[in-house]
């Protein structure tokens, strides 16, 4: 805003704020979309973080888990079964401390 101040009148400049930022939102929506390829900053926010969610096993957590990302459509059902085969084919990929949290990956 700085910067934009310098060199032009800013007739309300919290409602220019907000547009910036909103056109910011869009504009690395679209990158995404274009790219494809997707970083867990990306895909880890606070809409998809569940915590205190019981699961009998790593396949129910990965159901659970992967859900939310598939309504959000930041997966799809297809990724969530590559995970599945991944973690068959080669144990989990990634673990973090306590024991009891998770993070997994794989390609499609």
């Amino acid at each position: 805003m700085h910067i934009i101040g310098k060199y032009a009148h800013i007739e309300d400049r919290q409602r220019l704020e907000y547009e910036i930022l909103l056109e910011i939102k869009e504009h690395r929506k679209s990158v995404l979309n274009e790219r494809r390829t997707y970083m867990l900053e990306d895909l880890l926010n606070r809409d998809v973080i569940q915590l205190n969610v019981e699961c009998e096993d790593w396949r129910e957590a990965i159901e659970i888990g992967s859900q939310v990302l598939i309504e959000k459509q930041s997966i799809e059902e297809e990724y969530k079964d590559a995970i599945f085969k991944s973690f068959e084919d080669n144990g989990p990929l990634y673990g973090s401390r306590p024991p009891r949290n998770c993070f997994c990956s794989c390609t499609t």
